[in-house]
């Protein structure tokens, strides 16, 4: 019969890859999350975490914006 292979411990990266893939997603998610908030904002100067992020601008007029809005249609029925 022959011996069992001993493999040494596992690294870092396979104990705690879970870990590493979430904090990548949230990382991730937050990144995103902050890049749809600039663009969306019509605010000219935009700081997060105290300044560190920091973002001038100048937003396009609100009469160059296309904007198509679906007014919901509310029927009445008549009683």
């Amino acid at each position: 019969m022959s011996e069992p292979i001993i493999i040494g411990e596992p690294d870092w990266l396979e104990r705690n890859s879970t870990f590493l893939l979430t904090a990548l997603g949230l990382m991730g998610g937050c990144a995103g999350s902050m890049a749809v908030y600039f663009l969306k904002s019509r605010c000219s100067e935009i700081k997060l975490c105290w300044g560190c992020i920091n973002c001038v601008r100048e937003p396009l007029p609100v009469d160059m914006l296309e904007v198509s809005a679906n007014p919901r249609i509310v029927r009445q029925e008549a009683v």
